[in-house]
């Protein structure tokens, strides 16, 4: 029998499919377990967000040299928390928050689930809170900055 070249041998059927890189819906609650287990595509705004989030807290720790390789999975917990809690306010923003029943939302235990894991992973890797006292003179004069808040449209 003849060697085939690659060209020439049969495909298997699925083989086009697999070249793909798949096309994954970001949600809330257990929906989005890739978003603490898989890798982020770098191409795109959350990939590029969090690389960037990640480098940052790495460099408030101390740098790449004090972070240890034990650490590194809490530094990247942290910032994967950061975008799920992100995912679920949007969704509480664009839902209700109270179905007919009167019971909350599935975001919302979600939002206070990753909030409470953000705040654990805080306090684990040393970050705190630091406060600052701010009159209203210092935001007049601008020398304080406000929290940004949420459009609504209820202005």
């Amino acid at each position: 029998m003849p060697k085939l070249s690659a060209k020439d041998r049969p495909k298997h059927p699925a083989s086009a499919t697999n070249a793909r890189t798949k096309k994954i819906t970001v949600l809330h609650g257990g929906g989005s377990r890739h978003i603490m287990r898989s890798p982020f595509d770098m191409r795109t705004a959350i990939g590029q967000w969090a690389a960037k989030a990640e480098g940052e807290l790495v460099s408030h720790l101390g740098g790449s040299d004090a972070v240890t390789p034990t650490v590194r999975p809490l530094v990247t917990a942290f910032v994967r928390t950061q975008i799920l809690i992100a995912v679920a306010q949007q969704e509480l923003l664009s839902k209700p928050m109270f179905a007919v029943d009167g019971a909350t939302a599935p975001a919302f235990d979600a939002l206070l689930r990753a909030q409470d894991k953000l705040k654990a992973l805080a306090e684990t890797l040393g970050l705190e809170r630091v406060t600052r006292d701010v009159t209203l003179r210092d935001i007049v004069d601008g020398r304080a900055e406000l929290p940004e808040r949420a459009d609504d449209g209820n202005d």
